[in-house]
């Protein structure tokens, strides 16, 4: 399946398909990995990084929860920089109290948005150096 999504790529990307394939048959992974059609062969690599992983990984930070979880994570990524321009915008209404209130609360959301991402980052991280190793050996 790798190579067939590179029949009609340059010599260096069928060459990396083939290498790539090879590797993770050895390592006694089927060859199948879902990317777009002729992914470039950086792409297909760091995916091959999460087709090889481990039953620990695929329970923990690989598992569709973690997956889950990081998708739930843009959500208050995307919301802490409106909150914090929204209450840029006017002082005049402010205490300090409430803008001290309003500063924890950010750091409280930055906090569960980092903590509800952490396992999906750390899953890129890993299928990424997972493949590094593979084309060291």
């Amino acid at each position: 399946m790798i190579e067939e999504a590179h029949v009609n790529s340059g010599d260096s990307g069928r060459r990396m398909a083939k290498d790539l394939a090879d590797k993770a048959r050895d390592h006694g992974h089927v060859d199948i990995v879902s990317t777009k059609h002729r992914p470039l062969p950086g792409i297909l690599a760091h995916e091959i990084g999460h087709g090889v992983a481990d039953d620990l990984r695929r329970k923990t930070i690989g598992s569709t929860k973690a997956r889950r979880l990081m998708g739930y994570s843009a959500i208050p990524a995307v919301a802490i920089p409106l909150v914090v321009l929204d209450g840029a915008s006017d002082r005049s209404f402010h205490t300090r109290e409430e803008m001290e209130a309003k500063a924890k609360f950010v750091e409280r959301v930055g906090l569960v948005s980092l903590l509800l991402g952490a396992p999906g980052v750390a899953e890129e991280g890993v299928a990424a150096s997972v493949v590094c190793s593979i084309f060291r050996e």
